[in-house]
């Protein structure tokens, strides 16, 4: 399966925010939405980084100054781990355990078009793996 047909089987809208929202308001979109990481987005829309409920919460449980006052850009991990619709869900399974991220922004040239989460990859693989059981056992009940 790809990642295209996991994105169309769920129909959700892209979430994000921009580097300058406070991570008060990224974090109310987190809750809102009821999802664990926001693509970051530039004005022009380019994405430029990534915020998750984990930054959020490593950050309260250090000495840290004042949550209010800060923004998301401060936050943010930079370095992007991302895939394409057309990448495999095992691809995009190996790559998250390899990478050791949780959501990847989907990509389509330079625009964030989705989101998914590992909760999402392991779904998919596990009703392909259901499909393939049921074929199989279909075959094998025809051969007798």
């Amino acid at each position: 399966m790809k990642v295209r047909e996991l994105m169309q089987r769920r129909q959700t809208q892209l979430v994000c925010c921009h580097r300058r929202d406070t991570v008060q308001t990224a974090a109310r979109l987190l809750q809102l939405h009821d999802i664990g990481a926001l693509p970051v987005l530039e004005s022009d829309g380019r994405l430029v980084g990534i915020l998750s409920e984990r930054d959020i919460a490593r950050y309260i449980a250090s000495p840290a100054q004042r949550v209010d006052e800060l923004i998301v850009d401060e936050l943010m991990t930079y370095a992007v781990v991302t895939c394409t619709a057309e990448d495999s869900l095992m691809e995009v399974a190996a790559l998250m355990d390899r990478r050791r991220v949780r959501h990847l922004p989907v990509m389509e040239g330079a625009t964030a078009v989705g989101m998914i989460s590992q909760r999402d990859v392991s779904g998919g693989l596990l009703e392909q793996r259901q499909l393939e059981i049921a074929v199989l056992r279909d075959y094998t009940i025809a051969l007798r």
